[in-house]
C-alpha cells in the first residue's frame, strides 16, 4: 500500500523550500499543543513513535513527488525500509503508521506503479521487462531480468549502502535504467566476491565524496590511514553548505 502524508505543502513547504528541486533540510511546524500530536504521543512509547514519524517526513522531503512514501520507480516504501534507510527499529515505524493513519496525519492513495501497465522500476523488480515503453535490446528480444539486489549480494551493510547510493542518483535525477540498474548490480556483487564488502562500501562512500561517480576506480585504492566520509558525513556537509548560502543572501 502507498502512502502520502496529508497537506504536505500546507505542512512541510514553505517559499524557499518550493524553489527547490532537491530539499536537504524541512521545515518542521513546532506545535505541540494539538490533538495530533497529543494523541500521536499518547503511549508509553511515544517519544519512539515521535522520532519514527520525524524520520518519515525527512525521507518523505526526499521522494519525487515530496511529501509521498515512494522510492525509486515509485516502489512503496514500507516499515522494513524505513527503518533500512534511517536506523531506527522497524516496530517503530509499524506503531507510528497506525496513528498517523488514525489520526490523519498519513494517508493512503492508489500508487499508479502497482498496475504492471504501468513501466514503473516497481514493476519490474525480480521479473522480465514486460511493459511497452521500456527500452530493449539491439536484436529486438526482450532483456533479462533485474534481479533484486540481496539475492546476489550478501552483505546486509553493503545493500544498505547500494540502497542509500541509487537514492542519491535519483535526487540527482542520474537515476538508473532498467538495463543500467541490472548492470549496476552485477557490478557490486562482482566487486563484493573479488574485494569484500567492506571495501565496496568505502568505494561508494569516497565516489559519493568525489561528485557521485567512478566508485569503481576506487577499489583498492583506500588504505587503511585513510578514512572515507560516510553518506550521513556527506549528507551533514551539503546541509551546512545550505545554512551558508542562506547566510550569505
Amino acid at each position: 500500500m502507498a502512502y502520502r502524508i496529508v497537506d504536505w505543502d500546507s505542512h512541510f513547504e514553505i517559499n524557499r523550500s518550493r524553489d527547490l528541486k532537491i530539499l536537504h533540510w524541512v521545515p518542521v511546524p513546532n506545535k505541540m499543543d494539538g490533538d495530533g500530536y497529543t494523541e500521536l504521543i499518547d503511549h508509553p512509547d511515544g517519544a519512539s513513535i515521535y522520532g519514527a514519524w520525524i524520520a518519515c517526513v525527512l525521507v518523505a522531503s526526499k521522494c519525487d513527488p515530496r511529501g509521498t512514501l515512494l522510492r525509486d520507480g515509485n516502489k512503496e516504501h514500507n516499515s522494513a525500509s524505513l527503518s533500512r534507510i534511517t536506523r531506527i527499529k522497524e516496530k517503530w515505524f509499524d506503531l507510528m503508521f497506525e496513528r498517523a493513519v488514525s489520526i490523519g496525519w498519513i494517508e493512503p492513495y492508489d500508487n499508479p506503479a502497482l498496475g504492471c501497465d504501468n513501466p514503473a522500476l516497481g514493476c519490474l523488480e525480480g521479473k522480465g521487462i514486460e511493459q511497452k515503453g521500456m527500452e530493449g535490446t539491439r536484436d529486438g528480444t526482450e532483456p533479462d531480468p533485474v534481479v533484486p539486489l540481496e539475492s546476489i549480494v550478501s552483505d546486509l551493510e553493503l545493500r544498505s549502502i547500494a540502497d542509500e547510493w541509487l537514492e542519491y542518483k535519483c535526487e540527482r535525477r542520474e537515476g538508473y535504467k532498467p538495463r543500467g540498474l541490472k548492470t549496476f548490480f552485477t557490478q557490486i556483487a562482482k566487486a563484493e566476491k573479488a574485494h569484500g564488502a567492506a571495501a565496496v562500501v568505502e568505494a561508494l562512500q569516497a565516489a559519493a565524496a568525489d561528485g557521485w561517480k567512478g566508485w569503481q576506480g576506487k577499489l583498492g585504492q583506500i588504505g587503511s590511514n585513510n578514512k572515507t566520509k560516510t553518506f550521513d558525513e556527506i549528507r551533514l556537509e551539503r546541509t551546512a553548505e545550505v545554512v551558508r548560502e542562506f547566510g550569505n543572501e
